[in-house]
């Protein structure tokens, strides 16, 4: 990972921006350790059932 930490730096700081959300098919917290605050929904049922703000939201 030491090799990738610029990366990863400027996946956190983008992830600062008013993003809508996030769409992933990822099985591990990647994303939810690196995007602060945002709100993570796993499955249809969460996502269908749950109160979307439309911002800051992560769906996998």
């Amino acid at each position: 990972m030491i090799g990738y930490k610029e990366e990863i730096d400027m996946l956190s700081r983008l992830s600062e921006k008013n993003l809508a959300g996030v769409i992933t098919t990822n099985y591990d917290n990647f994303i939810e350790n690196h995007f602060n605050g945002y709100t993570v929904y796993v499955g249809q049922k969460e996502l269908i059932f749950s109160a979307i703000q439309g911002v800051a939201e992560i769906f996998n």
